[in-house]
């Protein structure tokens, strides 16, 4: 009969597959306090902003929450 040690914890508490998880929720809860603080129109705005990688033109331009949406997509994929 073999032992199974424990999974590692984070901050002594938090089992390390949960620290994903846990991230995602803390993250969010701070997007919902910003964006209905009095900083809701900056944060929306800057999420509207268009950005571009590659030359002028042939480039890929889409606005910040696409590009926040591709990558967390990524990440969330990749693992």
């Amino acid at each position: 009969m073999s032992v199974t040690s424990p999974a590692p914890k984070v901050f002594g508490f938090l089992p390390q597959e949960a620290v994903p998880g846990a991230l995602l929720v803390f993250v969010a809860a701070i997007a919902m306090v910003v964006v209905n603080s009095p900083w809701g129109p900056a944060y929306q705005s800057v999420l509207a902003t268009s950005f571009s990688i590659g030359p002028t033109g042939g480039g890929i331009e889409m606005k910040v929450a696409y590009w926040i949406k591709n990558a967390l997509m990524a990440l969330f994929f990749s693992s």
